[in-house]
């Protein structure tokens, strides 16, 4: 039996996705469940809500604050290098392994804006239980926080390995995947609703 706050969640999402709720929900040519009015892909939607909720705050770490519209910029600015100095392609997986911090959110925008499969490695697994993910999801790319790049390191996999600073500002944390800290003029894939864009243990 449903409990009383079951009931509850199924009445806001009943008042949400029903007629006249602010998500419209339909069905595809293979006649599965799909959004109607929201974009069709992550990279898509990422711009469109940042566009819509750009002066919000939307990261409170310690003394960083970062909007919406900051998020939208940054992870701009982080995608094409990731194709261009660490060459990322379309459907590559990039792991990442990191605490949650600026840099987390901003490496996983940045890696589907790049085309590439977000692998969410998680953050308490010891070496051998990343050892076993790795070796499911052979990633192209690793992106990692001291702590798990250590943890990393002692699997002895053959992936390269990115370990950003992550106790520092993101300006800092992030430079070792810019490199040079220049913006790479590198072109982006055209990303469709049928791509993949996460792989997430559970």
């Amino acid at each position: 039996m449903p409990s009383e706050l079951d009931q509850r969640y199924d009445a806001v999402l009943a008042a949400v996705t029903g007629p006249g709720g602010r998500v419209v929900l339909g069905k595809d040519e293979a006649g599965r469940t799909v959004v109607g009015n929201l974009p069709p892909t992550l990279p898509s939607f990422f711009k469109a809500f940042c566009a819509l909720n750009g002066q919000v705050e939307a990261v409170i770490a310690g003394a960083e604050r970062l909007t919406f519209a900051d998020l939208d910029r940054i992870s701009d600015d982080l995608a094409p290098a990731l194709v261009a100095h660490h060459g990322i392609q379309k459907g590559d997986r990039v792991g990442i392994a990191m605490r949650n911090c600026p840099s987390w959110i901003l490496s996983y925008m940045a890696v589907v804006k790049a085309g590439g499969i977000a692998t969410l490695l998680n953050g308490w697994w010891q070496a051998h239980e990343l050892l076993h993910a790795l070796e499911l999801t052979d990633p192209k790319l690793l992106i990692a926080d001291g702590p798990r790049a250590q943890r990393i390191a002692a699997a002895c996999g053959p992936w390269p390995l990115v370990t950003l600073p992550v106790e520092q500002p993101h300006s800092v944390a992030l430079q070792p995947l810019l490199r040079e800290g220049t913006r790479s003029a590198a072109a982006l894939p055209e990303i469709g609703p049928e791509d993949d864009a996460t792989i997430l243990f559970t």
